[in-house]
Order: structure tokens, then sequence, then C-alpha cells
């Protein structure tokens, strides 16, 4: 049931949603949260995309987004640093998780791991 309702999700274009609404898509969280978890990596990827778009209103996403900084794929990694530094998760373990990032072999995760924390102050 669960996997047929995120299916569906995925016809749903969630990306315009946020983008040409943004102040009344926070409600969409918990749908964007879920496609965070897909299998696809390019809807993890889109998800933590928008996470980082709704901006404050998506910090409840802090814990989803820390499953996702070590995920398997690259750019999802890369999307779910720079959606903690853009909805302003400064928690420790927030910082401990990105500064980790920092001794990655991707060039792009250190770089956006260096800015998020830049940002932190």
């Amino acid at each position: 049931m669960r996997s047929a309702a995120l299916r569906a999700l995925g016809e749903i274009d969630l990306g315009n949603a946020v983008r040409t609404q943004k102040e009344q898509a926070s409600h969409l969280l918990p749908l964007i949260v879920a496609q965070l978890h897909d299998a696809d990596p390019i809807r993890r990827r889109e998800a933590a995309s928008l996470i980082g778009w709704l901006g404050a209103a998506a910090l409840p996403a802090t814990a989803d987004l820390l499953l996702h900084v070590d995920d398997t794929d690259p750019e999802v990694r890369v999307g779910a640093v720079h959606a903690l530094g853009v909805i302003g998760a400064r928690e420790e373990r927030v910082v401990h998780a990105i500064a980790r990032q920092l001794t990655e072999p991707d060039l792009k995760m250190r770089r956006v791991a260096a800015r998020v924390l830049a940002t932190f102050g």
C-alpha cells in the first residue's frame, strides 16, 4: 500500500507545487520526506532539493536529511548536506555529520560541506 502511494506521489509534480507556492507548500513536507526515502536516487535528489527550497519551514525534516548525508548516491549526499544548511539545522549532530564530509574524496561534497559550515559561523 505504501509503495503504491509513493508511486502515485511520483505522478504529482511536487517540485512545481513547492516552487510556485512556497509559502503554502510546507504542508507538502511529509510527502517530500517520503520521496527522500524512495529507492530511486533521482527522487531522493529531488526531495533533498525541495526540502532545501522550503527553508526553515523544513526543519522537521532534519533527522531524515541526516540519514541521507551517507546515502549511496553522491548527489543525494550533496543535496542532503546542502538542504541541512539552507534550512538552518545547526544542531551539534548536524554539524558533526557535515564536518565528516570534509574528508570525503568527492571535491563537490567537500566544497558544499565547507560552505554550509561557513554559514553556521
